[in-house]
């Protein structure tokens, strides 16, 4: 909910207080991880795939979060969260071929079952979720 309340907050969308809120995490955190980032300093190849990969696994996720949290019902968007396991799975399975074993796909079943009953609500509870106005 109050991911809900940043995303629809001002003109940006949520974007200028996702930054914010980046930035202030990764100051409070420098002055621990100082020690640990000693190799970044002296070299330029890694600090560019450092930045790299913070701007892929954190920015792009989170801003496109707050863009969907934006334009779609807060049961939509909780089914979307519930479904990132499965779709975790899959990607695992068709690019690193790391299959699931038997517990993980008894889990699986059992949230996409979950999903599914959410999934069929009445008309009207729906009408009752309708995102602002963008």
């Amino acid at each position: 909910m109050l991911g809900r309340r940043v995303a629809s907050a001002g003109e940006a969308g949520g974007i200028t207080g996702l930054a914010v809120g980046m930035s202030a995490g990764g100051l409070a955190l420098a002055p621990a991880l100082a020690g640990a980032a000693t190799p970044v300093l002296h070299d330029a190849h890694l600090a560019a795939v450092l930045v790299a990969i913070a701007v892929c696994s954190s920015v792009v996720p989170y801003a496109l979060e707050q863009v969907v949290l934006r334009r779609v019902p807060p049961a939509t968007f909780a089914i979307l969260l519930a479904l990132l396991p499965a779709t975790a799975a899959v990607v695992g399975a068709v690019l690193l071929r790391q299959w699931p074993h038997g517990l993980e796909v008894v889990g699986l079943v059992l949230v996409s079952a979950a999903i599914a009953l959410t999934g069929r609500q009445r008309p009207e509870a729906l009408a009752d979720e309708v995102p602002p106005a963008v």
